[in-house]
């Protein structure tokens, strides 16, 4: 355990050394992520989201628009409060502090979320979302509790899925965005969008009458900073009352509206030995 969060901090890290490279960083900063991850940017009064390969490169031309205007060294690093580090198998979170300096001059800052799963050539990066304060402002604590506000749109997300109830199941999610699935015993790691996961699960379903399967969470941790917050939450599927797969969620949330709603989702997931040995026969 120690050593993966060693090796999951050393890749947020060198992702961030990257970013504070001479331009073109784009290419050397991908190496430390899944090209098509989302990140979810949060800010006072609102929030975007945008593929990772599309905000590095935003960064870039923000990086050079500054050193062609006379700055000398642009710089991305972790900050208070320290990192904190959790890990189910070959999936990771890291919530952390970060500042972006310009000539030594803080530009930006604030509480960064990175999910990371593991791939044959090392964790790489699979979801991003951070929260900033407004110019001047600073940002709210940072609280522990899995607060019910927060935690009932996810139940209800899953009880959408229980149901079949496809419209209410979709409601729970942001317009844009999407989820990285890992599924380790088909060897599948995938990125897809919010209706591309809606599509996905109503096939896998089709044959289950409604109020058969249910995702149960357990030992759910949370993180919360202003409308911005972070779950990860253990699960197991019962199918029938059997449980037939257990894993782990991380799911990013925003308040918008004064709702939290789900913005960003990766997940990893393995079927219960019972399951594994129905699998072989």
């Amino acid at each position: 355990m120690a050593d993966d969060k060693a090796a999951i901090l050393g890749t947020v890290q060198q992702f961030f050394s990257s970013l504070s490279r001479r331009p073109p960083f784009t290419e050397a900063a991908l190496e430390y992520a899944l090209p098509d991850a989302w990140c979810v940017n949060t800010h006072p009064g609102g929030s975007s989201l945008v593929r990772i390969k599309e905000m590095i490169r935003q960064i870039e031309e923000q990086v050079v628009m500054s050193l062609n205007g006379g700055a000398k060294e642009f710089q991305e690093t972790l900050d208070a409060p320290d990192p904190e580090v959790w890990v189910h198998e070959d999936m990771a979170a890291v919530w952390t502090g970060y500042r972006a300096l310009l000539d030594g001059k803080e530009v930006n800052g604030g509480i960064m979320l990175f999910s990371l799963h593991r791939t044959p050539t090392g964790w790489k990066i699979s979801g991003t979302a951070n929260t900033k304060p407004a110019p001047g402002g600073v940002l709210p604590p940072v609280t522990r509790e899995a607060r019910p506000d927060v935690v009932e749109p996810v139940d209800q997300f899953l009880q959408h899925m229980t149901k079949h109830e496809w419209d209410g199941f979709r409601s729970k999610l942001s317009r844009e965005g999407g989820i990285t699935n890992s599924r380790r015993s088909m060897g599948m790691l995938k990125t897809s969008t919010w209706d591309e996961l809606v599509e996905m699960i109503k096939a896998a379903s089709a044959k289950s009458p409604p109020g058969t399967i249910y995702e149960l969470l357990h030992d759910v941790e949370a993180r919360v900073c202003g409308d911005f917050a972070f779950l990860w939450t253990p699960f197991v599927i019962e199918v029938q009352g059997h449980v037939e797969n257990k894993g782990v969620n991380i799911f990013t949330m925003v308040r918008e509206g004064g709702k939290w709603i789900i913005a960003g989702c990766q997940d990893t997931s393995m079927p219960t030995e019972d399951a594994r040995i129905n699998l072989r026969e």
